[in-house]
């Protein structure tokens, strides 16, 4: 009894290691990436390259921007589809891939 203790001792904490590791992914990543809520578009996650994004889109004189991204978002959580769109930020282009988690 005591050895099958250890033994899912071990492997839940194997499992934990696991799941802190990928959870490191999105932070890690160089490229922007950004989690908004279905209900509202709510930013619910931001890493820091998605954070200049953000920061760009709330600047005034880049309505534009931010009415286009938040247009793309609109389709993507309304119809429940995946989509991919570029968006201009000074002088790089994102191809942003909006995923729902409904999505097929």
């Amino acid at each position: 009894m005591e050895s099958k203790s250890l033994e899912l001792y071990s492997n839940n904490n194997k499992l934990s290691e696991l799941i802190a590791n990928s959870n490191k992914f999105p932070k890690e990543n160089p490229a922007p990436v950004m989690r908004f809520s279905a209900q509202g578009h709510v930013l619910m996650y931001s890493n820091k390259a998605g954070d200049g994004i953000i920061k760009y889109l709330d600047q005034k004189e880049n309505i534009g921007a931010k009415n286009n991204f938040t247009k793309e978002l609109d389709l993507s959580f309304n119809e429940q589809i995946n989509r991919q769109f570029e968006i201009r930020i000074e002088d790089d282009v994102y191809t942003c891939l909006l995923y729902t988690s409904d999505a097929a």
